[in-house]
């Protein structure tokens, strides 16, 4: 029942649609502050995980229960954390009835906390399997030497787990850029 051909005015509307470009922002700013908050938390996730003697098995554990739970588990979850009433956030900041959800100004933090909670784990896995092929006569040189845990760190660590954290942030950039569950 389509009788007209209408070429790219489809583009030519959305290029002058307020609407679209504030989409286009919204997406911007939750996927580099997700994305940001993952890469920071899950390295450093890593690397108290290297360092942890006890309990190391169930810290996995619940890193992979937080990412296996498939992402309507995970957003009904903080839709009752975020209760502006009876959620467990609020009651945590002292009973005050903020509408997470609801308020413009208070949704998008909401999500990036729920999508860094839901997908940080992701990255620190991928860095702690890094980690854990990192031969340890490298730290032990370094300890030789006599070098700083910051320089062990900046010097080491980091420059080894360089590949592991480009390809995280490809998928995670990849994945934030296409995130619709979640929000819906």
């Amino acid at each position: 029942g389509i009788a007209r051909f209408v070429g790219l005015d489809h583009y030519a509307f959305l290029a002058g649609d307020p609407r679209m470009w504030n989409a286009a922002r919204v997406t911007l700013v939750f996927t580099i502050a997700s994305v940001t908050l993952e890469l920071v938390l899950g390295l450093a996730g890593a690397l108290m995980l290297q360092r942890q003697r006890l309990g190391r098995r169930v810290a996995v554990s619940l890193l992979l229960l937080a990412w296996a739970l498939p992402s309507v588990v995970t957003a009904k979850l903080f839709e009752w954390l975020y209760h502006p009433t009876a959620g467990l956030v609020n009651v945590l900041l002292g009973g005050q009835a903020l509408n997470w959800l609801g308020d413009p100004g208070l949704a998008l933090a909401g999500l990036i906390a729920a999508d860094v909670w839901r997908t940080m784990p992701f990255v620190a896995l991928l860095c702690y399997a890094r980690l854990l092929t990192i031969p340890v006569e490298v730290y032990e040189a370094a300890r030789v030497d006599a070098a700083a845990r910051a320089a062990t760190l900046t010097s080491i660590t980091l420059p080894l787990l360089r590949p592991v954290l480009l390809i995280a942030l490809l998928f995670r950039t990849l994945d934030a850029l296409r995130a619709f569950d979640l929000m819906f």
